[in-house]
């Protein structure tokens, strides 16, 4: 059993190094450089969260629970609970299309207008041309 354990945890590091590997230029193709920075960012600072949430939720354990065979049912749950959860996460990986994301484009002539105040004077007294631009509700 503990050599079934320990085999059990290398098989999942080497499938998520794999999907790691794969999934980061997935996502720049999709997405692009800027948002895939974005992106990391995000599921960076959520992977610290979960990681966190994890840890206390395994101390409450160990609080109620503390011989080996009464912290086996718990920790057996909350495996069961992080296997459908990777399993969620393989199936939208998995159908996850390959096109690629269409931004919106605010910098569009329909929805931009420019208002020239060409009689507002500067702190000299001098007219000076100025631009304005605002967005029309969207």
């Amino acid at each position: 059993m503990y050599t079934a354990y320990i085999l059990c945890i290398l098989f999942g590091c080497l499938v998520s190094c794999g999907l790691m590997t794969s999934i980061n230029p997935h996502i720049m193709h999709v997405y692009g450089i800027e948002y895939t920075l974005e992106i990391g960012g995000v599921v960076g600072i959520c992977h610290g969260i979960v990681n966190a949430f994890g840890a206390i939720i395994a101390f409450i354990i160990s609080k109620y629970y503390k011989t080996g065979e009464e912290l086996q049912k718990p920790y057996k749950y909350l495996f069961f609970f992080g296997a459908i959860l990777c399993i969620i996460s393989f199936y939208l990986a998995l159908y996850e299309g390959n096109d690629k994301f269409i931004f919106p484009n605010i910098l569009n002539q329909d929805k931009l207008y420019n208002i020239q105040g060409n009689d507002l004077p500067n702190q000299d007294g001098n007219k000076k041309n100025k631009i304005y631009i605002q967005l029309n509700n969207m």
